[in-house]
């Protein structure tokens, strides 16, 4: 396909903004996104794939959805769980919170921060049973922080 050395040059120079220009260009839409989606599942680049995740979202790609949600729950990506997120935010909550949720706890700084604002503006339209679950959820992590805490504070308390 003619557009793979233009979409490559641009992904690896970071520039968002062309690709979605680009992409919007086409007649063939559906082919680069499928494109783009298949690249990003396959780079070894964390770069090129953060900015491949960054233009779906842009594009409101519902297509990249799950391809989003299966790299963050390959676990192979820990410290770049903020970005894939956060591409995440663009589209309908109730269709993947279930699924980050964990990374309320589990993840890095920002992944947490992203994971809470998702939280935080679609919590309103989350269903009693989901609210009850990440109530439930939430407990068991305030209880691992609690029993993390006390071993700090004893390890602490040796060193003083």
């Amino acid at each position: 396909m003619i557009y793979e050395k233009i979409l490559k040059k641009c992904i690896k120079d970071n520039k968002i903004d062309e690709v979605c220009t680009f992409i919007r260009s086409l007649e063939d839409k559906d082919s680069a996104i499928d494109w783009l989606i298949n690249y990003m599942k396959k780079t070894k680049s964390t770069k090129r794939r953060n900015t491949i995740a960054i233009v779906l979202s842009e594009l409101h790609c519902k297509k990249a959805i799950s391809t989003l949600l299966e790299l963050i729950e390959k676990y192979a990506y820990p410290n770049n769980y903020a970005t894939l997120i956060y591409a995440l935010s663009n589209f309908n909550h109730s269709d993947y919170l279930n699924r980050v949720f964990r990374l309320i706890y589990l993840g890095n700084f920002e992944a947490r921060e992203f994971v809470f604002e998702i939280f935080k503006n679609s919590y309103l339209n989350i269903s009693e049973l989901d609210k009850s679950r990440f109530k439930d959820e939430l407990k068991e992590y305030i209880e691992d922080c609690k029993d993390r805490l006390d071993i700090l504070m004893t390890a602490q308390s040796l060193i003083e």
